[in-house]
């Protein structure tokens, strides 16, 4: 039911590893404003997501 979903969480996921990286070589403020963005991006991402699963579980448990 949830594979429409797996592409928005694996991007999220892969969001992540950059931001790592990143946040040991940046400075602290600098790398605390990159983690909020991609955070930012990531919940974004799967908000979209988890939007559409419930909306095709409406439209099926409809049927």
């Amino acid at each position: 039911m949830a594979h429409g979903a797996w592409t928005e969480r694996l991007l999220a996921g892969a969001a992540c590893v950059p931001a790592a990286v990143a946040a040991v070589r940046l400075p602290p403020l600098a790398s605390v404003a990159l983690l909020g963005l991609i955070l930012l991006v990531t919940v974004t991402a799967l908000t979209r997501s988890h939007r559409r699963l419930v909306s095709s579980l409406r439209e099926a448990a409809a049927s």
